[in-house]
């Protein structure tokens, strides 16, 4: 066989195998299942789950805490305000793995899931979370825990999981659950009339009190350029692969539009870059 028909057939071959796959994926995106999207969320947790390097990630934020934290005592003053630290919770002292599992089996968006009981009383610290906290509220540094959980239906099972895993100063005045709204600037504010509040840890912009709440993408970077001398000192940033604001602020209304439109988007963004 001459080495053009070779060529020929092969390519014939490879048009016949990627059709039906490419005309899958189309009706799939018509009919409102995104399943390149789907894809992408459960390598993004397997990524959490399994990932040495994802681990690795939690160590070297925690002991930038504890360097930070160590620079401020020494630094500290008598008749200064007491030390706090304000933390977020999720995926930053807790580990949702199982939850976000379960949100990606079900195939439904983040905030049409709702975790059982045993889910939310149950999930594990991240590696060295508990040990870290409880030994800056030994050296009179006190957590805040400042979460966007809702305080009418998850304040019980968050209380809970916190105090099996032993996290320390766990009542009223430390741990803060979102009420009407998921902006954290007056949680924060609150917190900063009485405490000199050292550093912010979290996994998403609006865990560190830089007013990224509502913003684009473009203004959000635009603040995070303005705070770079804060990040590793000021602001600890914990990683997390599978959600976070910075997907709804790609474009207004983003949150409301449909599964098509959403991936018609995503597509046409990442050629701009």
């Amino acid at each position: 066989m001459g080495m053009r028909k070779k060529f020929f057939l092969l390519a014939m071959v490879f048009v016949l195998s990627f059709q039906p796959i490419n005309s899958t994926f189309a009706a799939e995106i018509s009919n409102g299942v995104d399943s390149g999207n789907h894809e992408q969320r459960i390598m993004a947790v397997l990524y959490q789950q399994y990932a040495a390097e994802h681990r690795a990630l939690y160590y070297q934020a925690y002991n930038m805490v504890n360097m930070a934290a160590d620079k401020a005592l020494k630094e500290a003053k008598p008749g200064d305000k007491p030390l706090a630290i304000i933390l977020d919770l999720d995926e930053t002292v807790i580990d949702n793995n199982r939850m976000l599992a379960e949100w990606v089996a079900s195939g439904k968006e983040i905030n049409e899931l709702k975790p059982s009981n045993d889910t939310l009383e149950n999930a594990p610290a991240m590696p060295g979370a508990v040990e870290l906290l409880q030994r800056l509220a030994n050296k009179g540094i006190e957590p805040f825990y400042v979460t966007n959980r809702y305080e009418s239906t998850m304040l019980k099972n968050t209380m809970n999981n916190l105090k099996k895993l032993k996290f320390p100063m766990l009542d009223e005045k430390h741990l803060f659950l979102a009420t009407n709204t998921q902006d954290k600037q007056a949680r924060f504010d609150k917190i900063a009339k009485n405490y000199n509040v050292i550093l912010y840890m979290g996994d998403c912009a609006g865990d560190w009190g830089i007013g990224t709440f509502g913003k684009n993408a473009k203004d959000r970077q635009a603040l995070i350029d303005a705070h770079k001398k804060d990040f590793g000192t000021k602001i600890i940033v914990l990683p997390n692969a599978v959600y976070g604001d910075w997907e709804s602020a790609l474009a207004p209304g983003y949150s409301k539009m449909s599964i098509k439109e959403k991936a018609a988007l995503r597509r046409e963004l990442i050629l701009k870059k």
